[in-house]
């Protein structure tokens, strides 16, 4: 197999269930092949073959799996992994170190093993590994990844008479999307009114305190109050607006307020500000 994968165009490859018991030679098999990224040999057999130069000059090689019944009988030249900080091939994972390191119990965009030389990683083994160049992922923040607007429909002076609150109309097909959560983690969602009524082309507005979101028996206008609370078994999570039965988006409109003529038949929009925190 000399120069078989030599200066190869190919960014991966998955040998690993090739009998090569009978091969006498390895050399150079994949040197120069610069674009090399991923090398899987897991099913290799191999004893006393020549292996000069086989991983010469790849340069772009960050992965390498190898059996447990690979006996390399000389050094088969691993290139010295890069500086830290440089751009893993292909991804945009970073390196950590200047080392490889094996994949462990971990991933290989968190590898959890041992840092090792590449004197160590053609020594014999007992058992498969796979080793990377050194890197370390950062998990996500969780976040929110959107929400649905709340809408009311459209509303008169009738619909507040006797300190009536209408509900919202979206409360069963309006939801909090989040994201990236962890499933040990507990987790509040929070909402808060935190601007006036506005409506484009009009200076006018209907201040908060007088045209007021409730969430329950909660003023939004005065402060944020809890939506949602728990844990998620998976790291994206739909909380529906109506996910407690007991308590809905409200609007309440103070009596003695003075409104603009210029707002009548007019969309008005008032902002909500939520938020993902992790419960203490």
């Amino acid at each position: 197999m000399n120069y078989m994968f030599n200066a190869t165009g190919l960014t991966n490859l998955n040998l690993s269930n090739w009998d090569v018991a009978k091969v006498t030679t390895f050399n150079y098999m994949f040197s120069n092949a610069n674009k090399l990224r991923t090398l899987d040999l897991s099913g290799w057999h191999t004893s006393g073959a020549a292996v000069a130069n086989m991983y010469s000059s790849t340069t772009n090689l960050w992965k390498i799996t190898l059996g447990e019944n690979i006996k390399f009988s000389a050094n088969p030249s691993f290139r010295v992994a890069p500086a830290a900080n440089t751009t893993i091939p292909g991804t945009s994972y970073k390196t950590t170190a200047a080392s490889w390191q094996v994949v462990g119990t971990g991933t290989e965009f968190n590898p959890k093993g041992a840092m090792v030389t590449t004197t160590q990683m053609y020594a014999d083994r007992t058992e498969p590994v796979t080793y990377v160049w050194a890197n370390k992922a950062e998990a996500p923040t969780p976040s929110i990844n959107s929400v649905s607007n709340i809408t009311f429909g459209t509303l008169g002076a009738s619909d507040f008479f006797n300190d009536n609150s209408p509900l919202a109309t979206n409360m069963a097909t309006g939801s909090v999307a989040l994201k990236d959560l962890d499933n040990s983690t507990t987790y509040n969602v929070t909402v808060a009114q935190t601007s006036d009524w506005t409506t484009d082309g009009e200076s006018s507005t209907i201040a908060k305190s007088n045209l007021k979101i409730k969430y329950g028996a909660n003023d939004l206008a005065t402060g944020a109050s809890s939506f949602w609370s728990g844990t998620s078994a998976t790291a994206t999570k739909n909380v529906a607006f109506n996910h407690d039965t007991n308590k809905n988006f409200s609007i309440w409109l103070n009596p003695n307020a003075v409104l603009s003529t210029n707002l009548l038949g007019k969309q008005l929009e008032s902002e909500l500000t939520w938020t993902l925190s992790e419960t203490p």
